[in-house]
């Protein structure tokens, strides 16, 4: 099975996007989006999930009283540390993929290059907190996060 085809089976079987065509659409979008950008097809289906998890794959969204952005809820000091700009993040999935994927792998740096840890520091800001929530997506990915 293809990387695409395997990310877009992993995307209809998260809960709430089966019966939603217009997920399924962004989906699509966004698992093609990633295929472009990943090192691996684990770090492909994290991405995916936690993607789905922060945006349900919209690229327009905006939380945490304005400071969180687009696809994965990037912060602007995020996305201008992946040479992004705020307005590449919400237009194109490609790019929105990219700074996901490119904040993942510092935060794992920063967090003594533990997936886990640095995910935590993703979620939360802190390496090593909020690791229930990250074990969580990474089992939703089925992906080994340590």
């Amino acid at each position: 099975m293809s990387l695409i085809a395997e990310l877009l089976a992993l995307a209809l079987a998260l809960p709430g996007v089966r019966h939603d065509v217009h997920a399924q659409r962004r989906g699509a979008l966004v698992a093609s989006a990633i295929v472009r950008e990943v090192r691996s097809v684990e770090e492909a289906r994290l991405a995916l999930v936690w993607a789905f998890a922060e945006s349900s794959w919209r690229l327009d969204v905006t939380g945490d009283d304005g400071r969180s952005i687009g696809l994965c809820q990037n912060s602007l000091t995020e996305i201008a540390t992946a040479r992004s700009t705020v307005r590449m993040v919400r237009v194109s999935a490609i790019e929105a993929a990219r700074v996901c994927l490119h904040t993942f792998r510092i935060a794992a740096l920063r967090c003594g290059g533990s997936l886990l840890s640095g995910l935590g520091y993703v979620a939360t800001g802190r390496c090593s907190v909020g690791l229930s929530l990250v074990r969580r997506r990474c089992a939703a990915a089925g992906v080994s996060c340590r």
